[in-house]
């Protein structure tokens, strides 16, 4: 009986460790397509004249003016991203907090919550999991 005790108990650490690199694969591909969000940004905002981005970001962009800068912040400052071991967005909003000038923790928050959210749409569109749509987060 201590035998299928053991091999229940492998069976569901087994799951556990997939699970969570799973998870750690997603997390690391939102970084990056964050950092690549940040690229197209900046370069829309270098290619539209002076005073239009924002108008720009209003008329064809699903969030905020202040998330598309922090986009921007992350592909500003992705060199010091990739030789930090970053596995989260939060993560590398602190890191890159703790050079730039002092921002509210609710500020933090917040830019963590809105790209969350976001992950958790985009795992739900992948996976097809209606307990992550939009109107349930």
């Amino acid at each position: 009986m201590n035998n299928t005790i053991i091999s229940v108990k492998q069976e569901v650490v087994e799951e556990i460790c997939a699970l969570h690199e799973r998870i750690a694969v997603h997390v690391r591909a939102t970084l990056q397509d964050a950092i690549r969000i940040g690229q197209l940004l900046t370069e829309q905002k270098e290619a539209l004249p002076h005073g239009e981005f924002t108008r720009w970001i209003v008329g064809n962009l699903p969030f905020t003016d202040r998330t598309a800068r922090n986009y921007m912040h992350l592909y500003g400052e992705r060199g010091r991203l990739e030789t930090e071991t970053v596995s989260a967005l939060s993560e590398a909003y602190r890191l890159l907090k703790e050079s730039s000038e002092p921002e509210s923790e609710a500020l933090l928050e917040s830019r963590t919550s809105i790209l969350y959210q976001g992950y958790l749409v985009e795992m739900s569109a992948r996976f097809g999991s209606p307990a992550l749509s939009p109107s349930r987060i």
